[in-house]
């Protein structure tokens, strides 16, 4: 999910409307939230991909799916509590600034940007599989001996 916001984000880039909005706002801290994204999702699905692998049964799978998909929604829940006004009274104001403010997003750019995103990361799982497909083709993932 954070992966596509950030595409979302560099897609829409920064508008000059959220200065007005968001007091305190400025480009670095702007990119700054989109790098921190960027890497949360990034190292979400990369322990996915080393839980999957190291599962031994399904079982054990299936647990560590619920554990991924309970962590990577702490901060929505932490977002609603705020909002709701189960932090502090400054907190529940941000929430709901950040909740009831809208933006003007233009539409000239945004099909062709998303339609090479998508062109990209079909190709490289493309790659990928292909690679994985050939190796095992190839008998490189084969067992070598028995003991």
């Amino acid at each position: 999910e954070e992966i596509r916001t950030v595409f979302n984000l560099l897609r829409d880039g920064q508008k000059e409307n959220y200065f007005e909005e968001f007091t305190g706002y400025s480009r670095a801290k702007w990119t700054f939230s989109i790098v921190l994204r960027a890497l949360e999702g990034s190292l979400s699905m990369y322990v996915t991909f080393l839980l999957i692998m190291q599962s031994v049964d399904v079982i054990e799978l299936l647990l560590n799916f619920t554990a991924m998909e309970f962590v990577s929604h702490l901060d929505d829940v932490a977002f609603i509590l705020a909002a709701y006004g189960f932090a502090t009274v400054s907190a529940q104001k941000a929430a709901t600034m950040i909740t009831d403010t809208t933006y003007y997003v233009g539409v000239g750019k945004t099909r062709s940007f998303r339609n090479i995103i998508f062109l990209c990361m079909l190709g490289g799982m493309l790659a990928g599989w292909f690679t994985i497909v050939f190796n095992q083709i190839e008998g490189d993932y084969s067992c070598q001996s028995v003991f």
